[in-house]
């Protein structure tokens, strides 16, 4: 059976499918990150190839292309490209920037070329493992998260346009989102092996 899946989420499967390991809260930015970067238009040759994940999902990156999906459990794979506006890749320090545009901010996974691998880290409750591990309240982590991102970057509390959910807003200068890396705000959500 062939899962028909609307644009938006195709587009961004890989990009969900690390994004739910990740908080409840969700933590968007203005801008394509780093501000101001040129996007890259095609994968670098570091990260083309075939790899399997922690969860057995393939990916299958080309120069222009992803597929992303399970072989073995009959998913099919979906294929996207980067495109201007709503999937881009840039550049910054060690690691390569997947945005991907939801129309209310960008979703932002920090790729780091390893051998023979990738790592994928996206802000997310695991930042504060020690700080929370004994808190059961979603709503105190959230808060704990929040206010460790602002004593770095200012922070706006929005409304999501089409539910009543709400986001979190940044807009953080290249440095930053230095520090926001360096304070282990990103934390590694997936790891891809090259096969």
């Amino acid at each position: 059976m062939k899962i028909q899946i609307n644009f938006f989420f195709r587009i961004s499967i890989f990009l969900y499918l690390i994004f739910i390991f990740s908080a409840c809260v969700a933590i968007k930015f203005k801008t394509v990150q780093p501000q101001n970067a040129k996007s890259i238009p095609s994968f670098p040759k570091e990260l083309i190839g075939k790899y399997v994940d922690n969860e057995s999902d393939t990916m299958i990156i080309t120069d222009c292309c992803f597929e992303y999906g399970n072989e073995n459990s009959g998913f099919s794979h979906d294929r996207d490209s980067l495109v201007k506006g709503t999937l881009e890749l840039t550049k910054f320090d060690n690691y390569y920037i997947m945005n991907h545009n939801d129309e209310s901010g960008w979703i932002v996974i920090l790729i780091r070329p390893e051998v023979n691998s990738f790592s994928a880290y996206h802000i997310e409750m695991d930042s504060l493992k020690e700080e929370i591990k004994n808190i059961e309240d979603d709503a105190v982590k959230e808060k704990m998260i929040v206010e460790r991102i602002k004593k770095i970057t200012p922070v706006q509390k929005m409304k999501e346009k089409n539910n009543d959910d709400y986001f979190y807003l940044v807009d953080p200068t290249p440095e930053q989102l230095r520090k926001m890396i360096k304070a282990g705000l990103f934390v590694k959500v997936n790891e891809f092996k090259k096969i």
